[in-house]
């Protein structure tokens, strides 16, 4: 999921690349690099941290993974809305209000005493019936 602001491209010498997808470029950042014996050369690990802007090329939209691996970057204030859809924002909390009125939850909370358990019936006997004699 990409993050809904832009920020500069980090500035670290020889870890940062683009890769151009369709009408997208890509931001990766090289996280190390794996050697392979048989082929006696190494190849990068790259993960993708962004997408470059179309206006300015010095800017990119991050994703979590910017997150994971540049932490100390000052990111601008979080909005508040979302484009999420309402639907999927109400899913969450239709989950838990069903979870809690299964459980009987929020009357548990709002008694002051306890609730008490139900008493077990007697057991019936299953066994063959006796005749009574009149």
């Amino acid at each position: 999921m990409y993050l809904d602001f832009l920020i500069e491209v980090p500035n670290v010498k020889g870890k940062i690349t683009t890769k151009q997808k369709g009408n997208a470029i890509y931001v990766n950042y090289e996280i190390g690099r794996k050697y392979y014996k048989d082929r006696q050369y190494t190849i990068p690990e790259r993960v993708t941290i962004g997408k470059l802007s179309k206006e300015n090329a010095k800017m990119m939209v991050p994703n979590q993974n910017f997150l994971t691996y540049f932490p100390e970057v000052e990111l601008p204030e979080e909005k508040f809305n979302s484009n999420r859809s309402s639907c999927l924002r109400i899913g969450a909390y239709l989950i838990i209000q069903k979870v809690l009125d299964e459980h009987k939850i929020p009357e548990l909370l709002d008694s002051d005493t306890k609730v008490e358990e139900e008493k077990p019936k007697p057991a019936r006997h299953r066994g063959r019936k006796r005749k009574t004699s009149k």
